[in-house]
């Protein structure tokens, strides 16, 4: 929920700062010069303007196309999580008479078989107590 939360978070803020700047621009507001610039060794980038408004649209258009191109993946695994409890962790045996698929895999949910005979067990100790 981060991932998805941070690149909503990305994009919307990518769009008020493009909108906030298209204001700026419609508006004709200016300011005295201003100069940004970055880059590395193999590229550089620079932005001279007199309106802030060009400013806000670039870098609100820069966060907007990062958060769009950018993807995390999600995995996920999903499993029983009740089914697999009502197996005996201490026997190599889940059930009396039965064995897991693939010797002992915890992770596979309990066969039919073994949901047959798991009730039964529980139902002969209440008889016995009768």
């Amino acid at each position: 929920m981060s991932r998805i939360w941070s690149r909503q978070l990305a994009f919307i803020t990518g769009m008020v700062l493009a909108f906030v700047g298209a204001v700026f621009i419609l508006g004709k507001l200016s300011e005295s010069a201003s100069q940004i610039s970055g880059g590395t060794s193999d590229w550089k980038v620079a932005i001279s303007s007199a309106s802030p408004g060009i400013i806000l649209s670039f870098f609100g258009t820069v966060l907007l196309v990062s958060s769009l191109f950018v993807r995390a993946s999600l995995d996920v695994a999903d499993g029983p999580v009740y089914v697999n409890m009502l197996r005996n962790p201490s026997s190599n045996s889940s059930v009396a008479g039965t064995t897991p698929a693939k010797g002992g895999d915890m992770t596979k949910p309990l066969n039919l078989n073994e949901l047959k005979n798991l009730g039964e067990q529980k139902s002969v100790p209440a008889q016995r107590q009768k």
